[in-house]
């Protein structure tokens, strides 16, 4: 009985042929590829890495500087603040250093004009008296 049913049943498989030597090379030549391009991956992300530390450390260096320079910046408005008053201070010496010289020429030419004007009336007068002499007035006789 076991026979008879054993006949019945014919069991077919269909299945196709694989090269399996060529499929394990293929595969490890993908696996190869893989490994190769993880590393490199792994390589690529420690350089950026790398580079991400020292963009760090330079916005750090370069946050510094922007404080430096604004610090420098406070102190030369300061400067300039100061040059300002001085420079204003010495253009109002400067403007009454004019007038003074634009009333006292008139003035000095006036009393120029006095001194000759007496000068000659001086001379005119009569004849001058000689200096006198002696050891205080250091003319000798």
């Amino acid at each position: 009985m076991a026979l008879d049913d054993a006949a019945k049943v014919k069991e077919l498989y269909d299945r196709t042929l694989r090269d399996y030597a060529y499929m394990f090379s293929e595969l490890l030549r993908q696996k190869t590829l893989l490994v190769a391009e993880g590393a490199g991956l792994t390589e690529d992300i420690n350089r950026l890495k790398a580079a991400q530390e020292n963009a760090l450390k330079l916005t750090a260096h370069r946050q510094q500087e922007l404080e430096a320079l604004g610090k420098d910046a406070k102190f030369m408005e300061r400067d300039r603040q100061t040059i300002e008053k001085l420079l204003a201070t010495v253009q109002a010496q400067l403007a009454k250093a004019r007038e003074l010289v634009a009333t006292l020429i008139p003035e000095n030419a006036r009393q120029a004009q006095q001194y000759i004007e007496s000068q000659i009336a001086e001379l005119e007068s009569g004849p001058v008296a000689a200096p006198a002499s002696g050891p205080l007035t250091g003319v000798q006789p």
